[in-house]
């Protein structure tokens, strides 16, 4: 009988070294899989931000008499496109920018491109010693003259 008590004793405190060693492993896991799906909804908006915003460049790029009015009308009309889909620190980003060219790519074919770019926090992980993360996105529409 003895034995048995001596066994019962050894594996009493098992379940808590197993937990708090598991801890270890799990907490960082859970924080990566909740910050990700964070960046993946904030990229996902940012997508279809820039997006927006080129297109609609795209489309207004014949408001204008010369080529350079119409290259500003398109730059103006994606910027204010780009914050109406992203607004500013939409879920907690900072410094989004937006970046837009229109160029010539065929002939009578211009070409607009629009480069977004906030940076998104961590929520979980900046306890692990990880910051902010920057998430960018990238939109192109081309529009025949």
């Amino acid at each position: 009988m003895n034995r048995k008590r001596s066994g019962k004793r050894l594996t009493k405190g098992m379940a808590v070294l197993v937990t708090s060693v598991a801890m270890v492993f799990v907490i960082p896991a859970v924080g990566l899989s909740i910050d990700a799906g964070m960046l993946y909804a904030v990229k996902a908006k940012l997508s279809a931000a820039s997006d927006a915003a080129a297109l609609a460049a795209a489309r207004s790029l014949n408001v204008g008499l010369t080529i350079d009015e119409q290259r500003a009308n398109a730059i103006a009309t994606a910027q204010r496109f780009f914050r109406a889909n992203f607004p500013v620190n939409y879920m907690g980003t900072r410094n989004s920018s937006v970046s837009v060219v229109v160029d010539e790519s065929q002939l009578k074919v211009r070409t607009v491109f629009s480069t977004a770019s906030p940076d998104a926090p961590t929520y979980i992980m900046k306890f692990l010693g990880f910051g902010d993360t920057t998430v960018r996105a990238e939109g192109k529409a081309s529009r025949r003259d």
